[in-house]
């Protein structure tokens, strides 16, 4: 029987099976290609700055330079090589963010992860990639909500752990962030935090 993507789609919301985009992961992939990411200042927030000088060395540039070797045979020149990373990843892209908009629209089981790291590059960096991640969900047709539940109780309930954590409950384990704004209306919420208990 052949299924087409839709069809498929359809039948993740109608079983719940739980979908976990990872979307950014993929765009970290194609940043090791931009010759600007490494001087972006939110990675000196989550990065020692000795870290970011060493990725800019020949050796921090490793694995950029392998990747470049066995997809784009050793491009050389940056911007030709960005140009190509941009070409070849624009599939992969679109395919998840229109498979996401897709589910978000039929309120489909959202689980939220970041696939770090996902590779040896410098381009995921844990922390400010949970924050990237939640940006793209939104922009792939997520509502502020399903990211919240996404990231709450929808983890915690796949895990077995809901009884646990997930909610704030008394009795239960929680890691909580104060922010200004309410997350289930706005993801600028965790632009904000107040404080960490």
């Amino acid at each position: 029987m052949h299924w087409g993507v839709p069809a498929v789609l359809d039948r993740i919301v109608k079983a719940n099976i739980g979908w976990q985009p990872t979307i950014q992961v993929l765009y970290g992939e194609l940043d090791i290609f931009d010759p600007d990411y490494l001087a972006d200042p939110r990675l000196s927030r989550v990065l020692p700055r000795s870290l970011i000088d060493w990725y800019r060395t020949s050796e921090g540039q490793t694995y950029r330079n392998n990747v470049a070797s066995a997809l784009f045979a050793g491009e050389k020149d940056p911007e030709a090589a960005a140009n190509k990373a941009r070409t070849h990843y624009a599939p992969y892209l679109s395919r998840n963010r229109n498979a996401t908009r897709y589910l978000a629209a039929r309120n489909a089981r959202f689980l939220f992860g970041t696939d770090t790291p996902s590779s040896p590059t410098y381009a995921n960096p844990p922390g400010l990639n949970g924050w990237m991640e939640m940006k793209r969900q939104i922009e792939a047709g997520l509502t502020a909500a399903q990211l919240f539940k996404a990231a709450t109780l929808s983890n915690a309930a796949v895990l077995g752990l809901e009884r646990e954590v997930g909610s704030v409950q008394a009795g239960r384990i929680a890691n909580l962030l104060l922010l200004r704004k309410n997350p289930a209306e706005t993801v600028d919420a965790y632009d904000e935090i107040v404080t960490v208990i």
